[in-house]
């Protein structure tokens, strides 16, 4: 029997998320002078409160139940961007201060090499010596979706524990969604976080995990489970829980089948899904169709490079706007990922799109 606890806050007022987060911490021991590592979502440079990533106010709820429980508190992470900056730019630094908690980037500090004997894509990865040494873990995500792996939530937030741009090389490591998402799981196996903490505040939904809509959802909620946390989601914003791969292959290979007990109100906010690609056999007819391409917004773009550093492919030059090497390209979404400005997505044929309208009209797919 797998517990998850869900509790509603409205808004970010730091008192609201005090009493919601501290009702939701009372389930969970915690031991009193031990060393807790705090594991946001900081996916690049944004500004405090920004949707993209996890609210400071969160954080800041976390480590005041901390502060009063003695522990020793460590906020860290590695974000795609400057992380340095994004800690600072997010609020987490001012945080930090004061609860007297140390601030790591994942980037700047000792790493050890870690072997994962049951690895299918990973069989071992250079991780931050803190992970092993901190006597519990607390990772933060944002509810939000994303282009490629349809949901960023518990075990999707942990990718974030690898060190800068070892993350792109990893997605050209793993291309296919099916073979990131194994990627996942295999880095899961080895970082399994003490408890996962939700921030759905206000979620994001379409085109995450940067370029979304802000969906107000109303709760956090949380689970010493990452994968009961991220089958619940799905129940909550509407989604089928085999429509996100990650989750897919956990009930394909087994890796959960516990009992899920719900403690407080679930709620029902349907979230709008992602772009995605087809599969099956629609796929097979889709084949033959222009596929969506990695589009450039001139209007937003400040040609800062963002993209091209981010891609594990070099599929992205510079002109004065980024131009992208279709044949490269592998899809991983990476750019698109990193674009501080939000300038580049994916844009479908005509032809693709009117397929698509099509479709769903007539076929109700």
């Amino acid at each position: 029997m797998v517990d998850v606890f869900i509790t509603s806050c409205e808004t970010y007022n730091q008192k609201e998320v005090n009493r919601a987060v501290g009702k939701i911490l009372k389930n969970f021991k915690i031991k009193p002078k031990k060393t807790v590592l705090i594991k946001p979502n900081l996916l690049g440079s944004y500004r405090k409160g920004h949707i993209v990533i996890t609210n400071p106010a969160v954080i800041e709820a976390i480590c005041k139940v901390l502060a009063k429980n003695k522990n020793k508190i460590i906020i860290g992470d590695s974000s795609f961007q400057n992380t340095d900056i994004a800690i600072q730019k997010s609020g987490m630094l001012s945080v930090a201060k004061k609860y007297n908690a140390q601030v790591l980037n994942f980037e700047k500090t000792k790493l050890v090499n870690v072997k994962i004997p049951k690895g299918k894509i990973l069989k071992e990865i250079l991780l931050p010596e803190i992970l092993f040494k901190a006597d519990y873990i607390i990772n933060v995500p944002k509810l939000k979706t994303h282009s490629l792996m349809k949901l960023t939530c518990a075990v999707k937030n942990l990718f974030g524990v690898i060190p800068g741009y070892k993350k792109q090389k990893l997605h050209g490591l793993a291309h296919s969604e099916k073979k990131f998402a194994q990627l996942l799981l295999d880095l899961h196996s080895v970082v399994t976080p003490t408890l996962t903490l939700v921030d759905a505040v206000i979620g994001m939904d379409g085109e995450g995990p940067s370029a979304g809509d802000a969906r107000p959802t109303g709760i956090v909620f949380a689970s010493q489970s990452s994968f009961a946390v991220d089958l619940v989601a799905c129940d909550m914003i509407g989604w089928k829980r085999n429509y996100v791969p990650t989750n897919r292959l956990v009930m394909k290979q087994k890796l959960f089948n516990e009992p899920i007990t719900i403690h407080g109100e679930m709620h029902h906010i349907p979230y709008k899904k992602p772009p995605a690609l087809p599969v099956g056999l629609l796929s097979a007819v889709m084949r033959f169709m222009p596929k969506p391409k990695i589009t450039v917004n001139k209007e937003k773009c400040i040609r800062c490079g963002a993209c091209m550093r981010g891609c594990p492919v070099g599929a992205i030059t510079l002109n004065p706007y980024p131009l992208i090497n279709t044949k490269k390209c592998i899809r991983c979404f990476c750019c698109i990922e990193v674009c501080p400005e939000h300038a580049l997505y994916l844009k479908d044929s005509f032809i693709v799109s009117l397929f698509n309208s099509l479709r769903k009209k007539n076929l109700k797919l």
